[in-house]
């Protein structure tokens, strides 16, 4: 498979995962902002742009942090890369270039989404009901997961769109875990409070995990077991360990034919391994924070050697397996298929 089809199938699994998770969160966090009773000095809109990754560039666009100048920002700026209209446009792209790759219904449904959002504007969203704008673009990420998985071929195409999806799930889960605790909830005296207990609905909301929650825990909303949930358990499907996992059995799909796609393949292996011993009160007791930090260096890790291993044009095997740099003349005729 040539490296440019490779990385669109890779990239296009990203970035509709990347739509889904900023549209719930802005969900949850609209709710969120609706609870004046307890929460009306809490800050619910600076969080979400540390999640992803904007707040700079939010500042050089805005002069205020409130829910519309957010909203739009992660809505429907095509100045931010990482909006969800941006990820739609690009998703777009990537499944045009893709197209001898996916199958008809998913280029079809990408295509009526991407003609119903355009003209979209912020008022008619909240005009509307930011809620119900959420909930259909969710439900079009989760349709779309849906064709992937049942009407394409699982070959090695199918193999790095899940790679795609699953990592970026996987760093979004820990971003999300890390971001709501640290700064939503800075105060130890509010352990325990109604502030507390809300904010651990609210971070599971936004992984959609709250109803999973009560259903496998049938428990009292407690730190230790939400950790538990989000990262260790192998049966809710946007924990790390859930994501990892198929990170593994992706890459075992397409193969490790290189010293390096081996390597890769075992640090992801010992990784899920490590997730399958994980116990959220322990990570409590030891450091939630280091911990977070640690997993999103190795998503990040496992990321850039995916990058360089299996989707840099630069990089071929020679007859004996072994990655060798391209030549000129290589290098030439890998555009030319471009």
């Amino acid at each position: 498979m040539l490296s440019r089809i490779a990385r669109g199938m890779y990239e296009l699994g990203r970035c509709i995962e990347r739509t889904e998770n900023v549209t719930r969160i802005l969900d949850v966090n609209h709710r969120m902002s609706l609870e004046l009773n307890y929460f009306s000095d809490l800050d619910v809109w600076s969080p979400m742009l540390s999640i992803t990754g904007s707040r700079e560039l939010f500042d050089s666009l805005y002069d205020e942090v409130n829910e519309i100048n957010v909203y739009d920002f992660l809505l429907l700026s095509e100045d931010n890369p990482r909006s969800m209209i941006s990820s739609l446009n690009l998703a777009r792209e990537h499944a045009r270039g893709m197209r001898e790759r996916i199958s008809e219904e998913i280029w079809e449904h990408i295509n009526r989404m991407h003609i119903e959002i355009q003209g979209v504007v912020l008022d008619e969203v909240i005009n509307r009901g930011s809620n119900r704008f959420n909930r259909r673009i969710q439900l079009f990420c989760n349709a779309f997961n849906g064709f992937a998985d049942n009407t394409m071929v699982h070959g090695e195409a199918w193999q790095f769109l899940r790679l795609g999806r699953y990592l970026e799930r996987a760093r979004m889960t820990a971003r999300i875990l890390g971001i709501k605790y640290y700064i939503l909830l800075p105060d130890s005296d509010e352990v325990g409070r109604p502030l507390d207990l809300h904010q651990w609905q609210a971070l599971l909301r936004s992984v959609s995990g709250y109803e999973a929650y009560r259903r496998l825990y049938r428990a009292r909303i407690s730190p230790g077991k939400v950790i538990n949930l989000m990262l260790f358990d192998p049966r809710f499907p946007r924990s790390l360990s859930y994501c990892i996992r198929h990170v593994r059995d992706g890459l075992s799909g397409i193969g490790c034919h290189t010293d390096s796609q081996k390597t890769l393949f075992a640090q992801i292996a010992t990784f899920h391994e490590e997730l399958e011993e994980g116990n959220g009160d322990v990570v409590l007791d030891q450091g939630l924070r280091s911990y977070l930090e640690e997993i999103n260096a190795r998503c990040s890790d496992i990321h850039q050697q995916l990058t360089s291993g299996y989707l840099d044009p630069m990089i071929i095997l020679d007859s004996f397996g072994h990655e060798t740099p391209m030549g000129t003349q290589a290098q030439q005729q890998q555009q030319v298929h471009q």
